[in-house]
Parts: structure tokens; C-alpha cells; sequence
């Protein structure tokens, strides 16, 4: 690479800046009216330091997430975005097969003792009843309890 001489080098820290505000800068921030070239640098390197803290994902912990190459954070975005999506996906199938379930016709085997007599009429095989059946002659067997006691 060529070198072109430019006559007389004059050091950064000399040279005034004269140029616009900063954009990443609040006002209170911008550099000092008489600032030089070197505060300037100072200050943008400063933000790119800023930058690549904030966006650093190399320590991210990508165990269920698909991510092929090196880790960027577009790449870990997105990667989180498919992720969220076919949880959504699998969550709406259980809440559509569990609005068609009608758990209160399922088949509970189980010997219910006293209550046997109460609840005879629902019996569908033997000690069988569907799970709305017993928990209905649960509610009649303690309601009447109740009664009894004048609770």
C-alpha cells in the first residue's frame, strides 16, 4: 500500500473538531466546543465498545435453538422468534384437543365403598362409573351430610 506524503503531519490531538453533533450523543454529551480530533475518536470508540457489549451472544446459551454458523444476534433473533412460533403452534393444538375433550364421560375404575348404592345407577361395568358420575354423587353425599349437620 502507497503511502502519499501530505507535507507537514500534523497529530490528531491538534486538530479542532469542527464537525456535527454526535447522533448517538444526548446534547449534555457532545463534545466540548474546543474538542480535537483525538476526543472525538475517544468518544466513538467508546460507543462501538458500548455496541459490542450490548450485542455480544457468545456466551448465549443455545441449547434448544437451531442455529447453524457463527452466532450473531440476528441470527439468535430469529432463532428465538421459530423457537416462540412453534411453541405457539403446539400450544394452540393441545388447547384444541383439550376443548374437545370432554373429560367428564372418561371411565374411572374404583371401588367407592358406601357410596356404591348411591351411585348404582351410573354404574357402567363393574366398580365403572364415567367421572361425572362420581363426582355428582361426591356433591349429593356431601351435600346431604351437610344437611344432616345444618351446614
Amino acid at each position: 500500500m502507497t503511502k502519499y506524503s501530505c507535507a507537514t503531519l500534523v497529530p490528531s490531538s491538534c486538530v479542532p473538531f469542527t464537525g456535527k453533533d454526535l447522533v448517538f450523543l444526548t446534547l449534555e454529551e457532545q463534545p466540548e466546543c474546543d474538542a480535537n480530533l483525538d476526543e472525538v475518536i475517544d468518544l466513538i470508540a467508546i460507543a462501538i465498545k458500548d455496541l459490542e457489549t450490548a450485542t455480544d451472544v457468545s456466551t448465549h446459551n443455545k441449547a434448544c435453538l437451531e442455529i447453524s454458523g457463527i452466532l450473531t444476534l440476528p441470527k439468535l433473533l430469529q432463532a428465538h422468534t421459530d423457537k416462540l412460533c412453534a411453541l405457539d403452534a403446539q400450544l394452540i393444538t393441545l388447547t384444541d384437543q383439550l376443548d374437545d375433550l370432554v373429560i367428564g364421560n372418561e371411565l374411572v375404575t374404583i371401588d367407592l365403598g358406601c357410596l356404591a348404592t348411591a351411585a348404582a345407577p351410573c354404574l357402567v361395568a363393574s366398580n365403572t362409573y364415567t367421572l361425572i358420575a362420581i363426582l355428582n354423587t361426591f356433591r349429593s353425599e356431601i351435600c346431604a351430610i351437610k344437611a344432616e349437620l345444618g351446614i
